[in-house]
């Protein structure tokens, strides 16, 4: 009788207490044993949706150059700003 084998990640999860261990959970990715058995699969229709929003989202998502340089001019003011009060502060 041979006995298949699966690639199955685990994991462990464990509340401490003074250094030792007063619970833990052992848990298995249970979604990718089943489409190693053949029970789980792939939804394409959800997988399409995901892919478009996230297409989406990338297309509406600001340069992220311009993003930095317009936070650095307003930091830039706000850091001058600040040199002059408390430049004027130190005159008085």
């Amino acid at each position: 009788m041979s006995v298949p084998w699966f690639r199955v990640s685990p994991g462990l999860s464990a509340r401490w207490r003074n250094g030792k261990v007063v619970e833990d959970y052992l848990f298995y990715d249970s979604a990718t044993f089943m489409k190693q058995i053949g029970l789980g699969r792939e939804l394409p229709a959800v997988r399409d949706s995901l892919t478009r929003f996230l297409q989406e989202a990338l297309e509406r998502m600001p340069d992220p150059v311009a993003v930095y340089r317009r936070l650095s001019r307003e930091h830039e003011a706000i850091l001058m700003a600040v040199r002059a009060v408390t430049a004027s502060g130190r005159r008085r």
